[in-house]
C-alpha cells in the first residue's frame, strides 16, 4: 500500500510538472507567435510604405524628365529668337561695313572685317546647332520604333553616314518621359559612335519583354578602355545618359574593347510606365 501511494504521489507530481511545462511552453509559443505576427504586420506596413515611396519617386522622375525636356525646348527657342537674331543683325551690319570698305579700301580694316565676319558666322552656326540639339521633335503619338527611326534618320542626314536598325517586339506605346530618354540616349550614343568610331558599323537594336524595353547602340570603331572614362568632367555625355536612364529606374552599361568597337546598352522598365500612365 505504501509503495502504491509513493508511486501514485510520484505520478501525480510528474503529471503536474509535465502539465506545467507544457503550459509554459505553450504560453511561450503563443507569445512568440504574437510577436512574430506583430513584426509581420510592421514589416508589411513598411513594405507598403516603401513601395508607395518608390512609386512616388519614379513618378516624380518621370515628371522631372518631362519638365526637363520642356525647359530645354524653351532654352532652344530662346537661343533661336535671342542670340541668333542678334548675330544675324550683326552680320547684316557687317555686310554694310564691307560695302563702305569697298569704296575706301584699307588693308587693316579688311583684315579685321574678315576676322569678325568669320567669328560671327561660326557663332551663328554654333548657336543654331545648340538650339537644334536642345529641342526635341514632337514625340507624342510616335511609337518607340518611330522614335528610333526619327533619331537615326536625323543622325544620318547630319553626318552623311548609315545606321542599321533592328526592331524586335517593340511595345506599341510608352510614356513621353521614356520616349525623350530613348531619343536622347540613342542620339548621344550615335554622336559618340560617329565622333570616336568614324561611324563604322553603326547599328541600333530595340526589343522588349513584358517588363522592360531593351536598346543597344553599337559601332565597329577603335573602342576604348572602360577604366579610362572614369573622369566625369571629361565624359559628361556618358554621365548624362546614365543619369537619364537610372532616374527612370533603368539600367545603363557601356561595353568596349580596343579594336572591337563599343556598345551602349540600356534597359528601361515598362511597368513603371503603366503605373504612371494609369
Amino acid at each position: 500500500l505504501q509503495s502504491w501511494l509513493v508511486i501514485g504521489a510520484i505520478t501525480i507530481v510528474m503529471y503536474l510538472l509535465l502539465v506545467g511545462f507544457v503550459q509554459s511552453a505553450s504560453d511561450t509559443i503563443d507569445q512568440q507567435q504574437a510577436k512574430l505576427s506583430a513584426q509581420v504586420v510592421r514589416l508589411t506596413d513598411l513594405l507598403e510604405q516603401n513601395t508607395e515611396l518608390h512609386d512616388r519617386m519614379r513618378q516624380a522622375s518621370h515628371r522631372a524628365a518631362t519638365l526637363n525636356e520642356r525647359v530645354l525646348r524653351q532654352i532652344s527657342a530662346e537661343l533661336h529668337d535671342g542670340p541668333a537674331q542678334y548675330l544675324g543683325l550683326a552680320l547684316l551690319h557687317l555686310d554694310r561695313v564691307a560695302e563702305f570698305h569697298e569704296q575706301q579700301p584699307d588693308t587693316k580694316v579688311a583684315e579685321h572685317v574678315t576676322i569678325v565676319e568669320s567669328s560671327l558666322s561660326e557663332a551663328m552656326r554654333e548657336v543654331r546647332t545648340i538650339s537644334a540639339g536642345l529641342g526635341l521633335p514632337q514625340l507624342g503619338e510616335l511609337t518607340p520604333q518611330d522614335v528610333i527611326d526619327l533619331v537615326v534618320r536625323t543622325h544620318e542626314r547630319h553626318t552623311n553616314s548609315s545606321v542599321a536598325i533592328c526592331v524586335q517586339d517593340a511595345p506599341e506605346q510608352i510614356s513621353i518621359a521614356l520616349k525623350s530618354t530613348l531619343y536622347r540616349v540613342v542620339q548621344e550614343s550615335l554622336t559618340n559612335a560617329y565622333r570616336h568610331g568614324q561611324g563604322r558599323g553603326q547599328r541600333v537594336q530595340i526589343s522588349s519583354d513584358s517588363n522592360s524595353l531593351f536598346v543597344e547602340v553599337a559601332d565597329e570603331g577603335p573602342g576604348f578602355e572602360i577604366e579610362a572614362i572614369s573622369d566625369a568632367h571629361e565624359h559628361l555625355g556618358l554621365v548624362g545618359m546614365r543619369d537619364r536612364v537610372e532616374s527612370l529606374g533603368g539600367h545603363f552599361r557601356v561595353e568596349s574593347t580596343i579594336g572591337k568597337g563599343t556598345t551602349v546598352k540600356i534597359e528601361l522598365p515598362l511597368h513603371e510606365v503603366r503605373s504612371v500612365n494609369g
